[in-house]
């Protein structure tokens, strides 16, 4: 979860989605490889309710966790920003 204010396109995001993590990002701060819904999702960094319903998203199907991490992954494989 990266909800920034500021921050344009951090590296921590793609190297998560790496480890086949999906993510939460505010479209403040939106790495251009998130797909809202596909491989985690974008929410204003004000919207506290979307927050806690993203959570609660991925509380209640565990599976679509896997899923989405693997979506994440296959957006960043090729990238050169993730780890070796």
């Amino acid at each position: 979860i990266l909800i920034s204010l500021s921050e344009g396109s951090p590296r921590c995001v793609p190297e998560y989605m790496s480890y086949s993590f999906p993510v939460i990002v505010s479209s403040v701060a939106t790495a251009s490889v998130v797909e809202d819904g596909i491989n985690g999702f974008i929410i204003d960094p004000y919207d506290q309710d979307k927050l806690v319903d993203c959570l609660q998203y991925f509380a209640s199907f565990h599976k679509r966790i896997d899923e989405m991490g693997r979506r994440a992954y296959e957006q960043v494989k090729n990238k050169s920003i993730i780890p070796s």
